[in-house]
């Protein structure tokens, strides 16, 4: 199984005969320590420096070296080292990106969506979810306070119905091969990094109106798990909600990583 972990600017592919080179660091990729590829999300350069595209490339293990420097709290067996590439050479069939029209035109609508945006929402589904349980898990039979109990749900309810709304926008340009503009990509990345707060919240609130018989082991470890997330770089909710304000106001918006 491959490790997974998605783009930065310093992390990049050149274009050369038969495929691209890799270089970059990847901090922190998810099952590193057990996988024998590595999925390596990086930004294609072209002669004039410029970026082209955001591409995922497969590269096997004795292209890169691995720093075993993760000890997250909670989740140490996820085996999340960082990842050093130099000039590792990939070849074309091993990679795919979002502007190959070429490649995206033989797959199912699914994976044409934006590879960002696949990443992101998948990352953030689990937390509503661990959000959802922890408020089950730990309210008493009167939930105290009430209101802020109440907002909570509707919160975690309200981040259901926007993404499953941008979603379904993003899916029907997929069915259409068609490149989904620039407000819904960016509405779809604002909602999802606020979905992410909003779980962390409800975590928060949960926990302050825990009941006196919950299990504190699940409680404990919901909160690990959504804190952890949080850190992520795919939900850097002030980076992402600072871009989506550029556009809002009609300032320029060129970051690749969506």
């Amino acid at each position: 199984r491959p490790a997974v972990h998605v783009v930065r600017p310093d992390r990049r592919l050149e274009k050369v005969d038969g495929g691209y080179l890799a270089s970059g660091q990847w901090h922190h990729c998810t099952g590193v320590m057990h996988a024998s590829w590595l999925m390596a999300g990086a930004i294609v350069i072209g002669p004039d420096g410029a970026a082209e595209d955001f591409l995922v490339a497969l590269v096997p293990r004795r292209d890169y070296a691995i720093e075993a420097n993760w000890n997250g709290a909670g989740l140490r067996g996820i085996g999340a080292g960082d990842v050093t590439v130099t000039r590792a050479l990939v070849p074309e069939h091993r990679t795919f990106g979002w502007a190959s029209h070429d490649q995206r035109a033989a797959l199912v609508p699914l994976f044409r969506l934006p590879q960002p945006t696949m990443y992101t929402h998948t990352g953030t589904a689990p937390l509503l979810g661990a959000a959802a349980g922890a408020l089950d898990a730990c309210a008493p039979e009167e939930p105290m306070p009430l209101g802020r109990y109440a907002m909570a749900r509707a919160d975690l309810d309200l981040s259901v119905l926007q993404m499953r709304r941008n979603l379904a926008d993003l899916m029907d340009c997929a069915r259409d091969s068609a490149d989904p503009d620039g407000t819904l990509i960016l509405r779809s990345r604002r909602d999802q990094v606020v979905a992410c707060e909003r779980a962390a919240r409800a975590v928060r609130i949960a926990i302050r109106t825990v009941a006196s018989d919950v299990d504190h082991d699940v409680v404990d470890r919901l909160w690990r798990d959504v804190q952890t997330a949080r850190i992520h770089s795919a939900n850097n909710t002030e980076q992402v909600l600072t871009m989506y304000g550029r556009f809002a106001f009609g300032l320029s918006v060129d970051d690749l990583m969506w």
